[in-house]
């Protein structure tokens, strides 16, 4: 493995919202972790995966959070890196 990058999104997450924030690989790499940071009190993660789809755009990190209590941001990573 080569040319290591981390990623990161963001996304303002409004009381009684729910959103989601991507962290997208360069074009040629592949995911090899991801995560996120807490999104505060009264916000509820939900859903923190890889995905791989569409196959024309590269793999990504998304996290989708509920928000219940005061406005917030939704903070995303993604480490990436080329398979040889």
């Amino acid at each position: 493995m080569s040319g290591w990058e981390y990623v990161t999104a963001s996304v303002s997450l409004p009381a009684g919202t729910t959103k989601s924030a991507t962290a997208r690989c360069s074009a040629g790499k592949q995911i090899f972790g991801g995560g996120f940071t807490s999104p505060g009190t009264g916000a509820t993660v939900v859903e923190s995966h890889p995905i791989f789809t569409p196959t024309t755009l590269p793999p990504a990190w998304i996290v989708w959070a509920r928000n219940s209590g005061a406005d917030s941001t939704l903070s995303v990573y993604a480490l990436c890196a080329t398979a040889s």
